[in-house]
Order: structure tokens, then sequence, then C-alpha cells
């Protein structure tokens, strides 16, 4: 009978152990509209983990299991289409920033209500995309059904934080293919209940894409089609789009979502690093990468993986400013090196406290204006987040897993830095139990340079790598675009290639 118990014990705990790799991550991040305002009681998912985000959008997890399969991060919000994005095993903090299509008529967005069974909707954007479904295709009741339909340009920047996946990992899981998407279609049906629908087993439906741009001097007469697998955060081979009258036709017989473009099995690296002007890192930028959004770490550094063989373009939105470089084809397996350079920061410091009176997992986040903000994710409760030197008040956020505060700041004199000091992050009543036990030294806020301690930035600053690639120094005009083209130079080393800036065009 000892045995036998033994034996279960055993059995059970190897059955635990089984449903766990082991490898855990914090993820954290913002939600907002398609006008970039925060949006609160977005149901996050993220493994077994459910949370809300709060009144300014804000999410976080902590020691999520990253499973063996590709992990996955989903959003969900009534009256919104419903986004799921693609996570980093590897990465022990994952940051994510998404923005949330309404169903809302807007030039990109359409909706359709069926009245009855022999309704048929013929729903077209203003971007040229269309879907033609009936409502005797849809499975279950369709009267009062209401189906959404969304149109999206992958190759714009702006884009890219409403878009399916994240990353475009194609084709087979087991390879790290890439596809590189002109154009994306999202479809959602609900019904009067709030239900998602989808087609029947026998149903279709079609959709039109408008013609890429890229493609317009010499189409192919057919382009082949994918779609998102929600299952596995990976875009799937679905047939081909025809072209006709200047667009590409599709029929579909289920919905996710549905784009055109090409894959390739070959990939190359991307990498670098963002600093200000005094050589500091600057993190929490956003970096598209060829369709692929990433965000510089608390020592500005970033990388990302890119399609082989293909030119690249790589752009950065930052504060009113937008900086498109166009690189060439780099070769399967090598790495390329981009740094940027950005205008004068101030740099905000402190450290969020927990409950133990001791540095804590937070997600530290600054607002300013209307719609700019900065923000990172400390595992040990130390931050350094930056904010244009112009900007001369703010408010910041310390979110942990169960409570936030929240803090209004100013930047009167285009300080350097501003050492917020101590950030209680606790409830009241916890925070009273434990006051005793914490000092008082570095508690409140001052805004102040340092306010008399110690600066520990040689601690905690990454050391920049010896070779250091090209840097692009930011161009103070406000609200200009610059177009950069980057021209391929001898190697300078066996494992890198070296890319040179060259300014060609400045547009107002």
């Amino acid at each position: 009978m000892k045995n036998l118990k033994k034996l279960l014990q055993i059995t059970i705990i190897t059955i635990l152990f089984a449903g766990c790799s082991g490898k855990k991550m914090d993820i954290s991040g913002i939600v907002t509209n398609t006008h970039k305002q925060p949006l609160s009681g977005v149901y996050v998912f993220a493994g077994t983990q459910m949370v809300q985000t709060d009144e300014d959008g804000t999410f976080i997890f902590e020691s999520v299991d990253a499973g063996d399969a590709r992990p996955l991060i989903k959003f969900s919000k009534k009256g919104y289409f419903t986004l799921q994005r693609s996570l980093n095993a590897d990465e022990e903090i994952n940051q994510i920033r998404v923005q949330l299509i309404e169903y809302q008529d807007t030039e990109h967005v359409k909706s359709f209500t069926f009245r009855s069974e022999q309704d048929e909707a013929l729903i077209e954007s203003g971007t040229g995309a269309m879907l033609n479904i009936k409502a005797s295709a849809i499975e279950g009741n369709s009267i009062n059904a209401s189906v959404h339909f969304a149109s999206l340009d992958p190759m714009d920047v702006n884009q890219i934080s409403k878009l399916p996946g994240g990353d475009f990992k194609a084709g087979d899981p087991q390879k790290p293919g890439r596809l590189r998407c002109y154009s994306i279609a999202m479809v959602e049906i609900i019904s009067a209940e709030g239900k998602t629908l989808n087609l029947k087993n026998n149903g279709s439906a079609r959709i039109k894409f408008p013609m890429p741009q890229s493609l317009a001097s010499n189409p192919p007469q057919s382009i082949d089609l994918w779609h998102f697998n929600e299952a596995n955060g990976i875009w799937e081979a679905g047939g081909s789009a025809i072209l006709k009258e200047g667009h590409y036709l599709a029929d579909v017989t289920h919905f996710s979502s549905w784009g055109i473009g090409e894959a390739s099995e070959d990939v190359a690296f991307l990498e670098g690093r963002v600093t200000d002007r005094n050589g500091r890192g600057v993190s929490g930028v956003e970096i598209s990468a060829d369709q692929t959004a990433v965000i510089t770490d608390e020592y500005g550094y970033y990388k990302a993986v890119i399609p082989a063989l293909k030119e690249c373009k790589i752009e950065m939105n930052y504060r009113g400013f937008m900086i498109s470089l166009l690189s060439e084809a780099v070769e399967p397996g090598n790495k390329t090196k981009m740094d940027l350079s950005v205008p004068p920061m101030t740099y905000i410091k402190g450290e969020a406290i927990g409950c133990n009176g001791k540095g804590t997992p937070a997600l530290i986040t600054i607002t300013w204006e209307d719609e700019d903000f900065s923000q990172i994710h400390t595992r040990n409760g130390i931050f350094e987040l930056s904010l244009p030197s112009v900007v001369t008040s703010f408010n910041l956020t310390a979110k942990s897993k169960k409570f936030s505060v929240k803090k209004s700041l100013q930047n009167k004199n285009a300080q350097a830095a501003i050492n917020i000091g101590k950030i209680i992050v606790c409830s009241e009543e916890n925070q009273d139990e434990q006051a005793d036990n914490r000092k008082k030294d570095g508690s409140e806020i001052h805004d102040g340079k340092n306010n008399g301690k110690k600066n520990n930035d040689a601690k905690n600053e990454k050391k920049p790598q010896k070779q250091q690639g090209p840097i692009l120094f930011w161009m103070e005009a406000p609200l200009m675009i610059y177009e950069y083209y980057w021209i391929k130079t001898p190697n300078l080393s066996e494992n890198n290639t070296t890319i040179t800036a060259q300014l060609l065009q400045i547009l107002s």
C-alpha cells in the first residue's frame, strides 16, 4: 500500500512538472485605442493568468510559464477586435504595446448587420478592400448578427501595433521563417447575444485585397494567401489570391485574419542601440524593423529578426519625429547593426518599493501632453526613464501586480535628471504596518539633480560593445520627416555587415 501511495505521488509530481517548462517571464505593457488613448478594462490573457488593464491602459504579469510551445498573449474588449500577439520565451521581460481597433465605421473599418437569412453583405473600406459574405454562410442564427471588417496596411509603421501576431512568423513552427505581408483583412462576426460566429463547414466568403503599392508596376497574376493561426500565433499558407481588375481576390472558408504576401525561411538579424547626445542609452523606444515592433531595453539596446535577402525598412516614430531607414538585403544568418541618436533628454530615476520595504518588480510609466509616454518594466525596483527636456510637467505611474501609485511631477528647468527617490507600491494598510521598517531618506519626491545622492549610472549602465556601428544623429526640426537610405560598405569584421547612413532628402 505504501509503495502504491509513493507511486501515485511520483506520478502526480511527474504530470505537474511535465506541463511546466520551468522557464518564467514577466510581461507588461500598455493598450490604447487607435487614437493612442489608454483603454481600461481590457481583458489580457497570458498562459493561465488573466488581468484587466487599469485606467491608464497598463497591465503587468509576473512569473508567467513560458511553456514548451510558442507563448502568446491575448487582448479582448467588447466592441473591439480581439488581438493576439506572440511573446519571446527567451526574454525574461516582454514589453508589449498594442492598439485595439473599435467596431466603428472609419476609413479602415466597416460593419454590416444581417436582418434576415437572405441578406448578403458587400462591405467596402475606404482603402479599396472589400468583403462579400452571405448570411446563409454563417453558422448558427445569423439574424441580427453583425459582421465587422477591418483592412490594414502592414507596410505602414503606424499600423504595426494593431496587427495580429506581432512578428509575422510563418510556415513551419520549427523553422525561423518570416512573412513579408502586403495587406491584411480582419473579420469578426458577433451574434445578437454577443457570441463570436464563424462560417459553416461548407460556407465561404470573398475578400478583395487592394493592390500593394510595391507590386503596382509589375503585379504577379497570383500571390500567396495566408491566415493567422490563433492557436500557435503563426501565419499559415491558405491558397492563393488572384489578380483581377487591379485587385487580388480570394475565397476563404473560415475567419481569422487573412493576408497576402511572400514568406521566406531565410532570416537575418538586426541590433543596435538608441542613445542621447551624451551617449546614454534611451529605454522604452519603439522601433519598427520590417513589420516587427521592438522596444529598447533599460540600457537602450534592441534586436530583431528580419527577412534575409530583402531590403528592410527600419522606422522610429519618436516624440513627433519620424525617421525612415532603408537597408540593403542582408545575407541569411548575418547580423547588421544600426545605432540611433535622439535629442537632449531628462532622465527620471527612482525605485519602486514593495510592502516588505524592498525593491519590487513594477511597470513604470511616464506620460505627458496627450499621447506621449515612456515605459519600462523593472525587476528589482530600480528604474530610469527619459522624456524630452522641453517637457515641463508629466505624470508617473508605478504599478505592481496588485497595487498602483500615480504622481504628478514638474521639470521646469529642463533638468538633466530628476531623482524621484522611493515610491511605495503597496496598499495603505500594509504601508502603515511597514512604515517603521523603512528608512525615510529618499522616500519623498525630489525635483532636483540627484539630491546629493551618488550617481550609480556607471554601475547600472551596460558597457557599450567595443565594436561600434555608425550612429544616425537626430536633426532638430519639429514635425519634419527625414528619409534616410543606407548604403552598404565593405565589411570591417568577419561576422558583421557595417552600414553607413547618407542623408539624401529632407521633406517638410
